[in-house]
This record gives C-alpha cells, structure tokens and sequence, in this order.
C-alpha cells in the first residue's frame, strides 16, 4: 500500500495494544500505572482495516511485509509523562494494571497529526534507475531540474 492520505489518516486513528502484561514495575502485580512509572509493552498496531503498519511482537511482524530480521522484536519500554511514545499511547497505559491488555483508537490529535495535504507526495516513484552519468541538452537540463543550465 502506497503512503496515501487516506493511510495516513488510518495510522492515527487505530493502535491496538496486544500483551500489555509485560510491565516491569518494582510493585504487585494489582498496582495501576501512574505518572512517572517505567513500563514495557508489546504492541501491535493496526491500520482500520486491520493492517498492522508496526508492532514489536516477532510473530505479528512475520505476518507483514514490515517484517525487518535485522530489527529486534523486543518490549517497547518508556517512562510515563517522558513523552518518549504519542500522547494517546502514553494516555492509554495509564491506569493499567500488569497483566491487562487493551485496545485504543487514537484520534490524530493524540497520535501523529492531522493529514497535511500539502506535504504528501503525488506520483512519487519509490525506485527508479539513474545513470552514472548522461549528457542532456540545456532544454533538457532545464526541465529536469528546473533552472538554468551554467
């Protein structure tokens, strides 16, 4: 899938928070998770349509064409109120206790942002083949890039 604006907004708007049973706090395991606690998550998150754009759990990402073996799959672990992860992740541990999973829909405020339009690129082609070298004419030179040639 391209990086349109329609997955742009769809990234913002769901991260499913899977195996969240992973805290590392230094209390019980009924103590809730408050500001200034150091936690460790698994996460997996999803597109709307069930996607997964990201996660760090080692059998999700095998299932995806995300899938990097040179990445380790490893507990995301952050401190609350560092503001190390979005505002809407942080936002949703709190109040957890070790142990509980959930799932949130982060509206873009809370996550990366609302669409800019601007900024995305039309018929961007990912990969494309360049000579070392090519002689143009300065008709040529100027299309391509723009301005004069010297």
């Amino acid at each position: 899938m391209h990086l349109t604006k329609k997955y742009l907004i769809i990234i913002v708007l769901l991260i499913g928070i899977l195996g969240l049973g992973y805290f590392y706090i230094q209390d019980h395991p009924t103590k809730i998770i408050k500001q200034g606690d150091t936690v460790s998550v698994d996460y997996v998150g999803t597109l709307e349509n069930g996607e997964i754009f990201d996660t760090n759990i080692l059998e999700e990402a095998k299932k995806t064409k995300f899938y990097d073996e040179k990445r380790s799959y490893t507990p995301l672990t952050f401190k609350i109120g560092n503001h190390e992860v979005v505002t809407g992740f942080e936002e949703a541990v709190l109040g957890m206790k070790k142990g509980q999973s959930k799932e949130v829909t982060l509206p873009p405020e809370k996550a990366y942002g609302s669409v800019n339009p601007t900024l995305l690129l039309k018929n961007f082609q990912r990969e494309t083949t360049v000579p070392r070298h090519q002689i143009l004419s300065k008709t040529t030179f100027k299309q391509i890039l723009k301005k004069e040639a010297q």
